[in-house]
């Protein structure tokens, strides 16, 4: 039981960093898959969406899963005509990380068809019963680089330029040889996740007539213009983007005033601020004239172990009081419960969820509310929310929202809660 204990203590204590990671770093690659189609259909402002299509990581032992949302939005759209070719421009500018939206500024290193990303999935030999997937040679979107699975590395000829993994490839970014895509940027060196392409791709593959007119690394910074002198401009939904972070979303190098303001009217988008927002805000604080603000301070925590009822022995499951005491801006007690199960899993995997109702002052106004957490840990790597419970606050704290970040730092537990709540009691 103490084992389980000291291992969701660590739960709380190594999101933190996670949590910490307001941007992604310059110099970070993202492969992605498009979810929505490019075409004479688009219209501006409309919202546009992809996945990432292997996980990016981020160092220190954060990094981006497989899977996640990144939304952007069309900005402008000039349809074919006499002495003018079809373009659309976009950007994509938020990616949705542990619940909560992270800015982006990107440019587009590469854009491949359905068909191309397709190709580079199947093996030079073609599928056989005796061979598994994990062990396939296959070429690369963009270059010659071919991958040797099942032992083997990504070599560009006789050169290692990278290493195969389960969902991809990594490797360091290279120049492409026209200098039309440069190398690593913004001092980040890292071998990046390539997904189906090569580490010099560059350009577009499998779509006739199409160009790249401009990559969004120069001013716009972030604005993605396609063009197409072959008929109307048709990038199909299910196309691989290779888009890497070229500025930082808070520095003078975003260019948003660049843009036409359709970009950053986008209601909760955060795209405005560029910053960590909550998910999620009620509709009826939105309506007040709501105010976010931080709160911060320290807690002492105290957790009791409890025997877990429908399964007494399972070594498992477990089952915790919670008790707290809040100092700073928010002055109060808590108390509620934790149920855990730890996997036994290499490197430690396992989840928890709890609620605790909080009570007390937070900035001078009196009331309570509850806190939902939810926790897991997959082999080391963790991720933690903790939430306030629509509807859950009382007294002077009825219509609280927000998100509460939890920090331990050499034995202090510190928290920073980002909440919003109407000016007027």
């Amino acid at each position: 039981m103490k084992r389980k204990l000291l291992f969701f203590l660590s739960l709380l204590i190594l999101p933190a960093g996670l949590f910490a990671q307001e941007e992604v770093p310059v110099g970070t690659v993202l492969p992605m898959r498009l979810n929505s189609s490019l075409s004479r259909k688009t219209k501006p402002g409309q919202v546009i969406t992809a996945r990432v299509m292997q996980n990016v990581s981020l160092g220190d032992g954060i990094r981006i899963r497989a899977g996640t949302k990144v939304t952007g939005q069309v900005i402008d759209v000039t349809p074919r005509s006499l002495g003018a070719s079809a373009s659309v421009s976009i950007t994509f500018d938020e990616l949705l990380m542990s619940h909560r939206k992270l800015g982006l500024v990107t440019d587009l290193r590469a854009l491949a068809s359905p068909m191309e990303i397709e190709d580079a999935q199947v093996p030079d030999m073609g599928g056989d019963r005796g061979t598994p997937s994990t062990a396939y040679t296959t070429n690369q979107v963009g270059g010659d680089e071919v991958v040797y699975r099942g032992g083997g590395h990504v070599m560009s000829g006789s050169q290692i330029v990278g290493e195969p993994v389960g969902d991809g490839v990594v490797g360091q970014v290279r120049p492409n040889a026209l200098g039309e895509c440069r190398g690593a940027i913004g001092g980040n060196d890292r071998p990046q996740s390539l997904w189906v392409f090569s580490s010099d791709a560059c350009g577009i593959y499998g779509f006739h007539g199409v160009t790249i007119a401009h990559a969004g690394r120069a001013d716009p910074v972030g604005r993605i213009t396609l063009t197409s002198s072959d008929g109307d401009l048709n990038i199909r939904a299910g196309s691989g983007l290779l888009l890497r972070v070229v500025a930082s979303p808070k520095s003078p190098a975003d260019q948003r005033g660049s843009y036409s303001d359709a970009c950053c009217q986008r209601s909760g988008s955060g795209f405005s601020t560029y910053t960590l927002v909550d998910w999620a805000v009620p509709t009826r604080i939105e309506k007040e004239k709501a105010v976010t603000t931080h709160a911060t301070g320290t807690f002492d925590v105290k957790l009791t172990p409890m025997p877990f009822d429908d399964k007494p022995g399972d070594a498992g499951l477990g089952r915790m009081l919670i008790d707290k005491q809040f100092h700073g801006d928010l002055e109060g007690t808590s108390r509620g419960q934790m149920l855990s199960a730890g996997t036994g899993a290499k490197g430690s995997s396992g989840g928890y969820v709890g609620m605790e109702r909080v009570s007390g002052k937070l900035n001078g106004r009196e009331g309570s509310f509850v806190l939902q957490h939810s926790g897991t840990m997959t082999r080391g790597t963790p991720q933690l929310s903790v939430t306030v419970v629509p509807d859950s606050g009382t007294g002077q704290l009825v219509g609280l929202a927000g998100t509460m970040t939890i920090k331990i730092d050499n034995g202090k537990h510190s928290y920073d809660f980002e909440y919003t709540l109407a000016e007027t009691p």
